[in-house]
């Protein structure tokens, strides 16, 4: 464009000096003939400058070019002209994610290796037998499920209650997680579940308007549930008002795991990614139905899971009866065992959680006749 209006202005200019030449000319006749000519000389000559002057303004009438700002026409670049220029983005085979140091970490917040991570910090026991984990409740202290009692239990031993859910005693209470506020269970009716919902700032208690039929439920972030139906391989995703938002299949979901009575382990971690415990796998699914990543151990049961909010997932494995806890990257890829199984202050570990304060609380049951039916806490610091 610069080149073409260049042009155009080269050629103005060099007919704007032509059109001064031929106009400098004409004034200097008219002066000549009024300084030196007589009255006679300007009446013959009159009809001839008469003349030049419609010959010149015919001839030599200059317009300005036109010359407009440059704009910019939108798609005037193609995609692949694009492609050309820089290049495709495409994925490794590699993942990004291969170390315990996932996601959302803190500057020197990450696991570490020396002598006081994962050894016991704070071991009781409780006289009573603890069902499952809730969340962290305060800084150093859990809310666990009794019964139908919630209560919390604190790094130092004590606990006290909290809440008691109400439900037909004939019925199975499940813990299937929290968010911020709320905290959700399912009661098995008919051999059908049944999801409620536990507000804890007006700690009321109502059942949700399920519409679809699910075997396998957990929490997503923002209040937002993630339900399976195993005989149909499909997964639900719903809102805070039961209403699915997103509905997606697999064709990998084991096909073994039809029945009700046979639990599975869910989780969505902190990178979106589905994890689910089966028997002696695990699991990552994203949320298109994806198979990403399956971890097998053979002989192994895979009885409890939770993640820290840097993306760090522990996985509670029960292997001959011995147990132990391993550690896994958000996406599913195993790093290492942290709690072998021959660590025999853990033995038959019931639920995982992470405190507020950073630190891995496992629950155990006792398997000393004196203590049966009590619950055994250790607390391991790991950052």
């Amino acid at each position: 464009m610069a080149q073409i209006d260049k042009a155009v202005l080269e050629s103005y200019k060099e007919e704007v000096i032509r059109s001064k030449m031929t106009l400098i000319g004409l004034l200097n006749v008219n002066d000549n003939l009024l300084e030196f000519g007589d009255i006679c000389d300007i009446l013959d000559a009159f009809t001839e400058l008469q003349t030049r002057l419609c010959h010149y303004d015919h001839n030599y009438g200059i317009t300005m070019p036109d010359i407009f700002e440059p704009l910019l026409k939108p798609g005037s670049i193609k995609l692949n002209q694009l492609y050309e220029a820089v290049g495709r983005i495409e994925r490794k085979q590699r993942p990004m994610t291969n170390s315990f140091i996932a996601v959302r970490q803190k500057p020197s917040s990450h696991l570490i290796d020396n002598d006081k991570a994962f050894k016991i910090n704070k071991s009781f026991i409780l006289d009573f037998y603890i069902d499952s984990v809730v969340c962290p409740f305060d800084t150093d202290a859990v809310l666990v499920l009794v019964d139908s009692k919630l209560k919390i239990v604190s790094s130092n031993g004590t606990h006290e209650k909290y809440v008691s859910l109400q439900h037909d005693q004939e019925h199975v209470l499940r813990l299937v997680g929290h968010t911020q506020n709320n905290i959700y269970f399912t009661l098995i009716k008919n051999q059908t579940l049944s999801l409620f919902r536990f507000s804890q700032i007006p700690q009321q208690i109502e059942e949700l308007d399920v519409k679809v039929t699910f075997t396998d439920v957990c929490t997503v972030d923002n209040d937002t549930l993630l339900l399976l139906n195993r005989s149909k391989s499909t997964f639900y995703e719903t809102d805070n008002r039961s209403k699915v938002i997103n509905t997606f299949s697999s064709e990998f979901l084991p096909k073994n795991l039809n029945c009700l009575t046979n639990r599975t382990f869910m989780h969505v971690t902190t990178v979106s990614r589905i994890l689910m415990c089966t028997y002696d796998s695990i699991y990552t699914f994203t949320f298109s139905g994806k198979l990403e990543q399956l971890f097998q151990d053979k002989n192994s049961y895979f009885s409890q899971i939770c993640e820290d909010f840097r993306g760090n997932v522990f996985v509670a494995i029960r292997f001959n009866g011995n147990d132990r806890v391993c550690l896994f990257t958000p996406y599913g890829h195993y790093i290492r065992d942290i709690l072998p199984s021959t660590t025999y202050a853990n033995k038959n570990i019931l639920s995982l959680s992470i405190d507020r304060c950073g630190y891995l609380w496992t629950f155990s049951s006792t398997s000393n006749n004196v203590m049966r039916g009590k619950s055994k806490i250790n607390v391991y610091p790991y950052t």
